[in-house]
């Protein structure tokens, strides 16, 4: 009996919150995710690009060294994807 009223008090609160504060903004959420999906996509295809290309251009001059080279473009490209991000975030939240 108190249970349900309890519980039903809260619900309606939950209701009465996302609809005045405009919280779970389907859109709004939507457009934020797809931002994040095509920058990570479109980051990784260029990391795949200058992976590939490292390879072929790096290995004659670092030898066993360009394994390492590469792994050096994953921290760079990982140290970009977040101004990146947050420059995508200033432009959908405006």
């Amino acid at each position: 009996g108190l249970f349900l009223v309890a519980l039903l008090i809260w619900t309606a609160y939950l209701i009465f919150a996302v609809i005045r504060h405009h919280f779970l903004n389907v859109r709004l959420i939507f457009r934020q995710s797809f931002v994040v999906t095509i920058t990570s996509g479109l980051l990784v295809g260029v990391y795949i690009l200058v992976v590939v290309q490292a390879r072929r251009i790096l290995a004659p001059l670092f030898g066993d060294q360009a394994e390492l080279v590469s792994y050096g473009f994953i921290i760079l490209i990982l140290l970009l994807f977040r101004p990146v991000n947050v420059h995508a975030h200033a432009h959908r939240s405006s």
